[in-house]
């Protein structure tokens, strides 16, 4: 048997065993499922999952059955509350959903500002986990200045709700374009990552 025991930072651990014995991973607060929704609790045996146990944390919302009393649009408002790091991903998901059972078709500068946003946040989101490591600050400067774009872009940080049926919440300004435009290829998001042999 081996095993490996690898240290996630902040206050939760991973512990891995690799061979024929069970083996309990629990994905801990740190992680980016840890916003007190949902907490796995994991046992690998054979390289393969035999047991998966699911615990509700206290900020699940019971949005399955929130959904079935509200209209589309007011579903759409309640979809990003479910990715902390990529909230705008939910929302453009159930409103291509939406759109197709009612035959509406976005503007495709509605649908760019839409994937520009969503590129955004995914760049964010990835930053947010790299902040995880020793060098927290520096990566969480560089995702503070993408935010910033996200805010000039949508009007908001986090929660941006920008997508609406059929578009988006509202006219982009073409300037706030190439402001964003000239910030992007200033951008330059860089690791120093330590070989190890």
């Amino acid at each position: 048997m081996f095993a490996v025991h690898k240290a996630i930072p902040l206050d939760g651990s991973l512990l891995l065993t690799l061979g024929s014995a069970p083996a309990d991973i629990e994905v801990s607060p740190s992680h980016p499922l840890g916003q007190g929704q949902v907490q796995l609790q994991l046992t690998l045996q054979n390289g393969r999952i035999s047991d998966l146990r699911m615990i509700l944390g206290a900020a699940h919302r019971g949005d399955e059955k929130l959904f079935e009393v509200r209209d589309y649009r007011q579903g759409l408002s309640m979809m990003n509350r479910h990715n902390w790091l990529t909230p705008i991903a939910a929302e453009i998901a159930y409103a291509e959903a939406c759109e197709e059972l009612l035959g509406l078709n976005p503007p495709p500068r509605a649908v760019a500002l839409r994937n520009l946003v969503l590129a955004l946040q995914n760049i964010t989101g990835v930053l947010q986990m790299l902040a995880g490591t020793d060098a927290a600050g520096h990566w969480l400067t560089q995702r503070e200045r993408l935010v910033a774009l996200t805010e000039s872009v949508t009007g908001a940080r986090l929660h941006v709700s920008f997508v609406r049926l059929g578009g988006v919440a509202g006219e982009v300004a073409s300037n706030i374009i190439d402001d964003l435009r000239s910030e992007l290829e200033s951008l330059e998001i860089s690791a120093d990552i330590e070989a190890t042999t």
